[in-house]
């Protein structure tokens, strides 16, 4: 009926009604159904009319418009290849130049490979009165678009491994919403002004949902999760703590209906299921057990009290799986590995299903599974190749298990260097640490100077992944160890492993004492996790209980030198 309808369009028509039909029919293309997915080439299609009918009638806004839907539509897509270009062509449009310090344009390639610092250049009046587009217009249209365009920005260059593009949209996206913009379109209905004609009104995204999803962005495009306060977790702390004040009340249009209400509920409820589900993979990561235990319960609560349960089951079962796996349940962690893989199998590009593939082969390999090696193998192999085609993140993992399995030392080195390269970009310090391991026990026997520096690192960043807050809470002395216990006590075994071998008693002594402070670490995170098995026959529910039997359906900061560098020269001095 719609394509009926814009196929009977003529000039005579008002601009207004046009706009309308167009975009009423590219939301009907992008919906999905359980019989029909969405149509992004129609879509995009039809995008590109708008944008020649907006040029024709001299209707900028709407042009600009139809560029940013492209951006979203191309993203939703996964059609990673248009979306740097798009990306920088809606930036122009809206204003906005993301300048290197040598003044040079910043080309946004996509793999991301730039080290140079990049600064956001806004417009200033005088470019506001001669720019050739009315994209700097204050209009309520225009500052949404601003926001929207910003965050897609920053989580398409964090995909890409280059958290310096990240930050200088993400403080251009901080810059928009500290200035009010949100208060330009307080029920999400815009009248935007047209040339001629009645105005045109358009829904945008409600500024609630855009106020709380700009924490989870925030925290999404901070990947390093070590030190004191980390900034990945204050920004989804914080955003959990707005998710969660009842007293403001949600302002909707006079003539929205129930059912806006409903749907605008039901994304703040998403975006808190979000904001839990990154704020037990950083506690995990940061090896903060309690907290991680209590927002995964959180999120099941929720979850479940939202009927979001289902649509969520397979990132709790994927983290729950990481849980068990930090604190040694390795027989319950490979079972939620393979139940998060089997549930999310309606997707055969999930990232949870992914993820959790990963996780069996890492698992599988670390317990040393001889009599099932040809197995592993085979699968490891299999992994790699979808890390491969994923992309992203998943890249250098896939370059990690590349390196696992080869059996020249060349080839692990040019594996392991090309990950350290893409996770040091993308300032993942929690992966970065795994990688300097494997690194430095290389370098043990043939170059012990160059291992005993990628140690030193490794350890500052295994203690910085769960250091506290007030450093007056961190005991030395019979008290607790923080951060990562397993890898510093791996680290703290080489190190003693090379005083030994050096002669240096003194050290060797010392290091050995650390060494017995760590392994009573461990030994306590071992005890936990028999006493928590142990509790698990009580009869309580738990995330398996409440997982879909299998006929149920499933809805829908870098110090001093590079380690590359270091990493060349231990290649040189061989």
């Amino acid at each position: 009926m719609l394509k009926r309808e814009i196929n009977t369009l003529n000039a005579a028509d008002s601009s207004s009604t046009v706009y309308t039909c167009y975009f009423t029919y590219i939301n009907a293309l992008l919906s999905s159904t359980p019989t029909q997915s969405p149509d992004y080439s129609g879509a995009l299609s039809t995008l590109q009319k708008v944008q020649s009918i907006a040029r024709s009638r001299g209707d900028k806004q709407i042009t600009t418009l139809a560029l940013a839907t492209r951006l979203q539509v191309l993203m939703r897509a996964e059609l990673w290849e248009l979306v740097g270009e798009t990306c920088e062509s809606v930036e122009e449009a809206l204003g906005f130049t993301f300048e290197e310090q040598d003044g040079q344009r910043d080309t946004q390639q996509t793999d991301g490979a730039t080290n140079q610092s990049v600064s956001v250049i806004m417009p200033t009046e005088s470019q506001e009165s001669t720019s050739s587009s009315s994209a700097t217009d204050p209009t309520p249209l225009f500052l949404c678009m601003k926001i929207h365009v910003l965050m897609l920005s920053i989580l398409y260059h964090t995909r890409i491994s280059n958290s310096k593009l990240a930050s200088a949209r993400l403080g251009a996206l901080h810059d928009v919403l500290d200035s009010d913009a949100l208060e330009n379109f307080p029920s999400g209905v815009l009248q935007v002004t047209l040339t001629a004609g009645p105005p045109f009104h358009l829904n945008v995204t409600h500024p609630r949902i855009l106020y709380e999803l700009a924490f989870l962005v925030s925290g999404v495009c901070k990947r390093d999760v070590v030190g004191r306060k980390p900034k990945r977790k204050i920004f989804v702390k914080e955003g959990l703590g707005v998710c969660e004040e009842v007293e403001k009340l949600v302002t909707m249009s006079l003539l929205g209906s129930i059912r806006d209400m409903q749907k605008v509920e039901e994304r703040l409820n998403k975006i808190r299921a979000d904001g839990l589900c990154e704020m037990v993979s950083i506690c995990v990561m940061r090896s903060e057990f309690d907290e991680a235990e209590a927002s995964l319960s959180n999120l099941i609560a929720h979850t479940r009290s939202t009927n979001l349960f289902q649509a969520y089951a397979p990132q709790i079962t994927l983290l729950s799986a990481y849980l068990c796996h930090a604190l040694g349940q390795t027989s319950r962690a490979l079972d939620c590995y393979r139940s998060a893989a089997y549930v999310d199998r309606s997707s055969e590009k999930g990232f949870v299903r992914l993820a959790a593939r990963v996780g069996e082969v890492v698992l599988r390999i670390g317990q040393g599974e001889e009599e099932n090696e040809q197995e592993v193998q085979e699968m490891t192999v299999q992994v790699i190749k979808e890390c491969k085609a994923h992309g992203a993140q998943f890249e250098a993992v896939g370059r990690i298990l590349e390196a696992i399995l080869a059996r020249e030392i060349i080839e692990i080195k040019k594996s392991l260097k090309s990950a350290l390269e893409q996770v040091t970009r993308s300032l993942d310090n929690h992966l970065r640490a795994l990688i300097l391991a494997l690194m430095a026990n290389m370098y043990l026997l043939t170059a012990s100077d160059h291992a005993q520096l990628m140690l030193k690192t490794c350890q500052q960043l295994a203690s910085g992944l769960g250091a506290p807050e007030d450093k007056a809470n961190e005991l030395v002395n019979g008290g607790s160890v923080v951060g990562n216990v397993p890898l510093g006590l791996w680290v703290g075994e080489k190190f003693l492993e090379l005083y030994r071998r050096a002669g240096k008693e003194s050290k060797a002594r010392r290091q050995a004492e650390l060494n017995t402070g760590i392994q009573s670490a461990m030994d306590r995170i071992l005890q936990r996790s028999e006493k928590e098995t142990t509790e698990d026959v009580s009869g309580e529910t738990t995330v398996g209980d409440c997982l879909p039997s299998d006929g149920m359906e499933v809805d829908g900061g870098d110090e001093g030198q590079s380690d590359e560098d270091e990493f060349d020269r231990m290649d040189e001095s061989k």
